[in-house]
């Protein structure tokens, strides 16, 4: 879960807020009314185009997005138009309708399921250090760094947004296998054989060493280039899963 800053809000969402919903039902018709256009560009903005609580990419047309109220409206009416209780997810109804109830994820899986005390939010500032992404099963789990209380909160979350699915293992598993597979492709090409005059240096003690640090250094200036443009926002976007292939990233 990568942490969202809310810096550009929706005017039109700014407006609509002063005059909140105060029951279920009127929370409902309210929000139907609302043009929501101008906000799903603003979240997909801020989010860098990618889920809020899964981190997919909000580009699979199949799967669609929707926007997402981290209090549910149904229980919270009164915080339907807060620009702090709304995010842009994965899947919209259409899509989570063709799964069970087991393979859905994300508000689909939550529904009306809410715990502020016990919920971790991607509008959290640490968010990021409550879960850990394991590359080899491709599981989120909770951080072995954070306080009891804290690793329950973590599992709280992860089991309510159904973080470990079957879908997003298998998805989350096989971008970090092939991310090690590019840096493998990286390295192999970095790593060819020495040129002539770097064969004849090597033929003195003192010009070898020399050598040798040399290209450690330039060894690792060109990995962080390489990890910096891994995670560089091209064309407003983040790479799918950012934060599981930034831990990957720094355990290697």
């Amino acid at each position: 879960m990568r942490h969202i800053q809310q810096s550009a809000p929706c005017k039109r969402l700014q407006r609509r807020r002063h005059n909140p919903p105060e029951t279920d039902i009127a929370a409902k018709k309210a929000w139907r009314r609302f043009n929501k256009k101008d906000l799903r560009k603003v979240c997909y903005k801020q989010q860098f185009g990618l889920c809020a609580y899964t981190e997919l990419s909000l580009d699979d047309e199949d799967m669609g997005t929707h926007l997402e109220h981290i209090a549910p409206r149904s229980r919270y009416p009164s915080r339907t138009f807060e620009p702090s209780n709304i995010v842009l997810c994965a899947m919209d109804d259409v899509f989570a309708g063709t799964l069970p109830d087991a393979e859905r994820f994300g508000g689909h899986y939550k529904l009306n399921q809410y715990n502020e005390e016990a919920f971790i939010s991607p509008l959290q500032a640490d968010c990021e250090r409550y879960f850990y992404y394991c590359d080899q099963s491709g599981q989120v789990l909770p951080s072995v760094e954070l306080t009891e209380q804290e690793q329950e909160k973590a599992a709280h979350t992860i089991a309510l947004l159904n973080l470990n699915c079957a879908f997003l293992v298998e998805r989350r598993q096989s971008c970090l296998f092939n991310l090690k597979q590019q840096l493998a492709d990286w390295r192999s090409l970095n790593n060819s054989a020495p040129t002539e005059a770097e064969a004849e240096a090597e033929a003195e003690a003192e010009a070898e060493a020399e050598a040798e640090a040399e290209s450690i250094h330039h060894s690792a200036a060109d990995t962080e280039r390489c990890i910096t443009d891994i995670l560089a926002i091209k064309n407003g976007r983040l790479p799918e899963f950012y934060s599981a292939i930034k831990q990957c990233l720094q355990r290697i």
